[in-house]
């Protein structure tokens, strides 16, 4: 594989990104960066792919005013998802002041799209008040946008077309839930929360209720959890669900990331199968998936860090991310090995991917600090390591399948 970083140090006031990154739209890619810096808010990017220049098109802080006393909107944590006219619709989430978990005091998680033919962005305001938007998924054919929020454990059936609450429902748990919902041609949503329980969202009755599904039974059981000081309240992730998941067209099948196992499954709406294992049952312990996982030319690609990857929580990475991709038809893994860049720069995690076209694809992570480049005040930094933040481009040509 070919790698190509575009560094985004100059960048300073941001230090993560999750799951905002775009599909091409009118030959440009669409991204958000986040930052837990107490006086900054999280920023929207394009890039241009055929000059590969990075524009900053605004901070969330331009837009949305803060009442006094509430976190700053810190976070877009939801993947950038674009309809028919390319506008592209994303949601807004609070960040722990130096990602130091606290009570939540916030105004509300927006709904927002951006049309990138007049470069007008128009604000839907807050869904629920009080609740970031953790998770999104745009229903293009039915002009339906339904979320996932926290810390509250909210899902939500909002109605573009007619900029209204269509319904919600407390997902409740003593865990954490999903970080990406699931949507069939029908309509139906699924998602589901710790515990291995898998819930269903039909929109034409706006009913909500949970499925037998066998999960559990797919999973690995005796990986831990993530318990570390800082890995609570927003911040916390579960073992005993789905880290991702997409639908492919062409099998009517759902294809993901098992959290408890860094397995890929297929899923047909109640029965999951395991199809895959990028990381060997050794390792599945030590290393917690990622949320880099994205379908494209009858494959899906994962990109998985070496440890436990979240930028400055970051635990025991012990090495280069790499990537995988499996065959829908063949059913092949195939490993393409580590991801380091054309200065030895490291990729050391990623945490939002897109497929392109041709075989390329593009991730957001952190990588090794450039030679020669010093921060001053160590923001971007886990344990001992400092990092940057980078745009990772890739081009697949080379293979060496497995089992």
């Amino acid at each position: 594989m070919n790698l190509r970083l575009h560094s985004l140090a100059d960048f300073e006031e941001y230090d993560s990104a999750y799951c905002a990154l775009s599909k091409e739209v009118d030959g440009h890619l669409y991204f958000g960066l986040c930052t837990h810096r107490r006086s900054h808010s999280a920023g929207f990017f394009r890039q241009n792919l055929a000059s590969g220049r990075i524009e900053l098109l605004f901070r969330l802080s331009d837009l949305i005013e803060t009442p006094l006393g509430s976190l700053n909107h810190g976070k877009i944590h939801t993947k950038i998802q674009s309809d028919h006219n390319d506008v592209l619709y994303f949601g807004t989430h609070f960040a722990y002041p130096d990602c130091v978990p606290c009570s939540v005091q916030f105004s509300g998680g927006h709904l927002m799209s951006f049309d990138s033919k007049v470069g007008r962005v128009d604000d839907h305001g807050i869904l629920m008040e009080g609740e970031g938007i953790i998770s999104m998924k745009l229903d293009v054919s039915r002009m339906r946008c339904y979320c996932l929020t926290s810390p509250s454990f909210w899902f939500l059936d909002y109605d573009l077309s007619h900029r209204e609450l269509v319904s919600k429902f407390r997902i409740k748990t003593d865990g954490s839930i999903c970080r990406n919902l699931a949507l069939e041609p029908n309509g139906f949503v699924f998602g589901c929360r710790e515990g291995y329980e898998v819930f269903r969202y039909d929109p034409s009755t706006a009913r909500l209720k949970f499925i037998d599904t066998n999960l559990e039974e797919v999973s690995n059981p005796s990986t831990s959890e993530w318990t570390s000081p800082n890995k609570t309240g927003a911040n916390m992730v579960g073992r005993t669900l789905w880290r991702d998941i997409e639908y492919h067209e062409e099998s009517g099948l759902f294809f993901g990331i098992n959290a408890s196992s860094s397995e890929i499954f297929q899923f047909d709406g109640s029965v999951f199968r395991s199809v895959a294992s990028p990381v060997s049952k050794e390792e599945q312990d030590r290393i917690y998936p990622t949320l880099s996982f994205c379908g494209g030319n009858g494959s899906y690609y994962y990109c998985g860090s070496n440890g436990r990857f979240d930028y400055k929580l970051s635990e025991d990475i012990r090495g280069p991310s790499s990537l995988v991709s499996f065959c829908v038809d063949s059913g092949t893994l195939t490993k393409h090995g580590n991801m380091i860049g054309p200065n030895s720069e490291v990729v050391l995690g990623t945490a939002a991917a897109t497929y392109v076209r041709d075989r390329c694809l593009f991730f957001l992570g952190a990588v090794s600090e450039s030679t020669g480049r010093h921060q001053s005040d160590n923001f971007l930094r886990f344990g001992s390591q400092n990092y940057e933040l980078a745009l990772i481009e890739m081009s697949i040509i080379d293979e060496q399948k497995s089992a």
